[in-house]
């Protein structure tokens, strides 16, 4: 069998009567976003729970080294060089033509290549484990012990995610999210409710990590059998590996490399600047305002993974005004999320983590900060998404990855000479990013879709903007009038404002098909409902509307 080219020309449209209807997955986005969305609520409930849980039973300490475990670890997923990430993109690529020989290729030579990656995984994972008290036996103390045992634990369920990564970019690929999300969310519940047990039985944070190692191996080996029994026809083994393919899973990683570089210098590192500078403690109260928005910026991606492969099959089928429409639907819907969840960390910041998490944990000034900051990054990355289908993700990822090269060398500062604490921490993440992703990736990415950068961000942004005016005003009025009584105001602004959020959401964002469905369900008729907007994808039926 011939190797496939790596061109990334376009191919002409494949007739309907040589494929499957919409292999492109538009017709399937809405549906993949919602699940993915509803999966994610076991992630944000799980999210909630375990950091209170782990700072009740064993301490803010233990809870700052478990998060620095993280941090260390989370390293090592650069190894695999973002090929994984290339699965996807290949999978809907060539399903739309037709090419299930090459589906078997890129997924066999991803396996292959990133088999080699774990094995690297696994022997660094060992030697930092031994290295660690070196460098960090002062600030972890008495830790140091349960910090090596969870490195060495969580190091290991990382190697395995990654030698068997190629088969959920098969599902995705498929635009199966839903499964893919089955899946995720259903072992994930799974590993809370162990973990939760652990607790209760008064045992420590290496019997966590091991039940954190046992629920990962589980989904990934759930991933391997749905994506064989998906994908008809794929065959995995050794005959099937191509240096063609490699080299293209790899070029294409390499482009994908610098965002999740990015990433890691913004938070693992500024993790690990924070416990050399102020402690594991210190870690703990920085760390949970920044899983608030980090709980953002998963709902967000869920859009956003869905994004990628339908633009890399509308960009092989020639779709171009598809693509624009695609875009500005998708930066749409995630201002949606990213809009109304900043404003109510920015102004109900203090109150949610006093509910949260205690007294200690109540800093809203550093959880206005952290939200604020991380806005335009969440905002924009059905954008980098988009460009990622477009394998024309090289440019932004490395004005992301400059800008987190700054950051560190901010934060370094704040830490050090200026001595500004957590909240300079936060700033000095935040201003870079805000810059990078406001300014060069618009620009860019409307450059590459043909869109003036003021007709996407009028479009885009502006319905999400009208509509969560309401939200704020209720928010700003209930902590003003309820100022002694922040939980009482939390709860007040939050339900009157999401009230009138839900009803702007309902008339001016959801699409006229996704009205109709739920009237559907529920069988009622609301008299605000005839306006419609283009729904998610671009598809337009005949009267214009979102169809």
């Amino acid at each position: 069998m011939t190797s496939p080219s790596a061109t990334e020309a376009p191919a002409p449209p494949i007739s309907n009567a040589t494929e499957p209807p919409d292999l492109t997955g538009r017709s399937r986005m809405a549906w993949n976003v919602i699940i993915s969305w509803a999966g994610q609520m076991v992630f944000i409930v799980a999210g909630f729970i375990m950091p209170r849980m782990i700072d009740r039973k064993l301490g803010q300490e233990t809870l700052g080294i478990w998060d620095f475990s993280w941090s260390m670890v989370a390293y090592f997923g650069l190894i695999q060089m973002g090929v994984g990430s290339s699965v996807s993109r290949y999978v809907a690529k060539y399903r739309a033509r037709g090419q299930i020989d090459s589906v078997s290729s890129i997924v066999s030579s991803v396996m292959f290549l990133q088999s080699a990656m774990a094995l690297v995984i696994l022997v660094l994972t060992g030697l930092l484990a031994y290295v660690l008290p070196s460098f960090w036996g002062e600030r972890l103390g008495d830790g140091i012990g349960d910090a090596q045992v969870v490195l060495l634990t969580l190091g290991a369920s990382l190697a395995i995610q990654i030698a068997l990564a190629a088969f959920t970019g098969v599902i995705t690929g498929c635009h199966r999210w839903d499964i893919h999300n089955y899946i995720k969310a259903g072992w994930h519940a799974a590993t809370l409710v162990g973990m939760i047990v652990v607790l209760q039985l008064g045992l420590g944070i290496r019997s966590l990590a091991l039940v954190s190692l046992i629920g990962l191996v589980l989904t990934d080996l759930n991933h391997v059998v749905c994506a064989l029994v998906l994908c008809r026809g794929m065959q995995v083994g050794l005959r099937f590996v191509r240096l063609a393919m490699i080299r293209d899973a790899f070029s294409f990683g390499v482009k994908t490399l610098a965002p999740r570089l990015a990433n890691l210098l913004l938070n693992q590192t500024s993790s690990i600047l924070v416990v050399t500078y102020l402690g594991p403690a210190a870690l703990a109260l920085y760390s949970r305002p920044r899983s608030l928005a980090q709980h953002t910026h998963m709902l967000v991606s869920k859009l956003s993974f869905v994004v990628m492969p339908t633009a890399s099959a509308m960009h092989s089928a020639s779709r171009r005004e598809e693509l624009r429409e695609l875009l500005v639907s998708a930066t749409r819907y995630a201002a949606c999320i990213s809009l109304p969840l900043t404003i109510g960390l920015a102004i109900m910041g203090g109150p949610l983590m006093l509910l949260w998490m205690g007294p200690e944990y109540a800093n809203g000034t550093l959880v206005a900060l952290v939200a604020l900051g991380n806005f335009a990054m969440f905002t924009l990355m059905p954008a980098m998404s988009l460009l990622t289908g477009l394998n024309a993700h090289g440019r932004p990822g490395m004005v992301h990855l400059s800008a987190a090269v700054c950051s560190v060398g901010l934060v370094i500062l704040a830490l050090g000479p200026l001595k500004l604490g957590l909240e300079g921490v936060a700033l000095a993440v935040g201003l870079p990013l805000t810059a990078a992703y406001g300014g060069y990736v618009v620009v860019h990415t409307c450059k590459r879709v043909e869109i003036p950068w003021t007709t996407f961000l009028g479009r885009s942004l502006g319905v999400p903007m009208l509509c969560t005016v309401p939200l704020a005003a209720c928010l700003i009025a209930s902590r003003l009038f309820m100022s002694a009584q922040p939980l009482r105001a939390l709860w007040l602004g939050s339900v009157s404002g999401g009230i009138l959020l839900a009803i702007a959401y309902w008339r001016y964002v959801l699409s006229a098909q996704v009205r109709r469905h739920i009237h559907g369900r529920v069988g009622i008729r609301y008299p605000f409902c005839r306006l419609s907007t283009t729904s998610l994808g671009g598809h337009k039926g005949h009267n214009g509307t979102g169809g």
